[in-house]
């Protein structure tokens, strides 16, 4: 069975005079973290993570040995290893391959002014050797033993850059039973461009990693090969030329999701040191709401939940259980999900506590007024009862803020109301901008209904005394009624027609005739007779 790997033309380099930070390790930032400088390739003295004290076990083709010497990058670091191969277990996990040993540089390369630099350059290792130097695997049981003899020394971290070719009961078994004991499995996407991640890496309990090249997309290979995605990728690192250790001392450029894994998997063991008591689930957690977005927005199936961030990866497992203005949202999400401020535990001070209103309310912490209604999402939870995300809680055309400003019942329909009898429903004077309860807003003498109805504004006091229809009586007149003493009645005319009733009279001329009795101004039938 072939291993999940994929090489590009190698660029050999033997020997160099300092260590070299690979774009790989640098790209996903862990530099900061033990160097606390861009481009660092020194640890610095302080407040950092390197990753000591962390040990990951590595399960691939072995570590690279000359005359009996491990790679120079990893003297003092082996904690154990060994060979497992078609159920023949050996003490020696040498490696004539170069694969397991790229991995493990990437992972752990020391501080040693020469080489490379790991992303966890003090974190220990376990070497499994489960595959040939033919890079083959003859057994899925050789997996399944090495995953139980990883836990039983001790792993924090398990890094698999290799592929199962399907769903194996013993793997999966000793996989979970490595989960429920506490320590972190990381593993590789593959290789064949495939919309369907291999195992192990589909596993519930496994990180999935897939790659990424400088370009910050998904890593395409010759021959048709890339990285595969599908909905259960967490996410990704790069994995397009990278530069590692190799057989027979040496430095070799490879590319595949076997290299992204451990970029992930020496960013755990940053983690682990920064807060030891993580769960598997939690490490994974951190991971995706620290990684960078690409693709589509959000999570997507190429991309997982982004490129992992060692700054904000380490920062987020520091402060995962701390609660510093105790409003039951730990600072890591209030940092890195809710963008809130963990320092107060009203973010947007509308009353409510940030947790409240992510984990009850389900309002927008950083939004004090998420209905654009005028009232903030703590009046309308603490105060008035009504629906933060609706602006018109019961729904009867007049917003809740309106409605409260005017000593109505937010939650009760009542826009179809007319309290102040002025011929306008709520709803109405709520658009006109009228009082619900003044039949007069502007106090011209003539109801709010009554100036909509003549097209005057209910807002204007001084179009009562206008004359719009140049008949000699103001709109005031017109509308509120002329009395008439000869005729001992009171007419309403139109203020902005001078003959109300069409009869070629206009209203004046009817009540104010010049010879002859006073006629009905809204009468077509009755006026005036004809003047000489």
């Amino acid at each position: 069975m072939k291993s999940d790997t994929l090489y590009s033309n190698y660029v050999g380099i033997t020997a160099i005079l300092s260590d070299t930070l690979d774009w790989g390790v640098d790209d996903i930032n862990a530099e900061h973290v033990w160097g606390n400088a861009e481009d660092a390739t020194d640890i610095d003295d302080e407040n950092v993570y390197t990753g000591n004290g962390i040990v990951i076990a590595i399960i691939d083709t072995g570590i690279s040995k000359t005359s009996g010497n491990v790679h120079s990058e990893f003297t003092g670091k082996i904690v154990a290893e060994i060979s497992i191969i078609n159920q023949v277990t050996g003490s020696d996990a040498s490696d004539g391959n170069g694969h397991g040993t790229h991995c493990a540089g990437v992972i752990s390369a020391r501080d040693n002014d020469a080489g490379i630099i790991g992303v966890a350059p003090e974190s220990e290792l376990l070497i499994a050797k489960v595959l040939t130097d033919s890079g083959y695997l003859y057994t899925t049981d050789d997996i399944a033993d090495a995953i139980k003899w990883a836990v039983d020394e001790g792993a924090d971290i398990i890094s698999m850059s290799i592929r199962t070719g399907g769903d194996y009961e013993a793997v999966h078994n000793e996989i979970t039973d490595a989960y429920q004991a506490g320590v972190v499995l990381v593993a590789a996407s593959g290789n064949q461009n495939d919309d369907e991640l291999n195992y192990p890496a589909r596993y519930y309990e496994v990180i999935s990693v897939g790659a990424i090249d400088d370009e910050h997309e998904r890593s395409l290979w010759a021959g048709g090969k890339g990285s595969n995605y599908d909905v259960l990728l967490d996410v990704v690192a790069p994995g397009t030329d990278i530069y590692s250790t190799w057989t027979n001392n040496g430095y070799e450029t490879t590319s595949g999701t076997s290299m992204a894994t451990p970029h992930v998997a020496g960013l755990c063991a940053l983690m682990l040191e920064a807060q030891s008591i993580l769960t598997p689930t939690q490490v994974r957690d951190i991971l995706r709401i620290t990684a960078t977005d690409l693709g589509d927005v959000g999570k997507d199936d190429e991309y997982g939940y982004g490129e992992v961030h060692a700054v904000k990866a380490v920062d987020a497992a520091e402060l995962y259980f701390t609660d510093t203005d105790s409003d039951d949202i730990t600072d890591a999400y209030e940092k890195y999900v809710y963008d809130t401020d963990p320092n107060d535990s009203d973010s947007d001070d509308d009353g409510l506590n940030d947790g409240y209103e992510i984990n009850t309310s389900l309002t927008d912490p950083n939004d004090s007024d998420c209905d654009n209604d005028g009232l903030t999402d703590g009046q309308e939870v603490n105060t008035y009862s009504t629906d933060p995300w609706d602006s018109d809680s019961d729904n009867d055309g007049c917003p809740d803020k309106w409605e409260i400003d005017n000593n109505f019942n937010p939650n009760v329909a009542n826009g179809a109301l007319d309290p102040d009898d002025d011929d306008l429903r709520n709803i109405d004077e709520y658009y006109i901008g009228t009082d619900p309860n003044d039949d007069d807003t502007d106090g011209d003498d003539i109801i709010d209904g009554d100036e909509v109805y003549w097209n005057l504004d209910p807002l204007d006091d001084s179009d009562a005394d206008d004359d719009n229809d140049g008949d000699g009586y103001t709109n005031e007149e017109e509308i509120n009624g002329i009395y008439d003493s000869q005729l001992g009645e009171t007419f309403y005319t139109n203020p902005n027609e001078e003959d109300t009733d069409g009869d070629n009279f206009t209203d004046y001329e009817e009540l104010n005739p010049r010879r002859g009795p006073h006629t009905d101004p809204t009468d077509p039938d009755d006026h005036p007779p004809t003047w000489p």
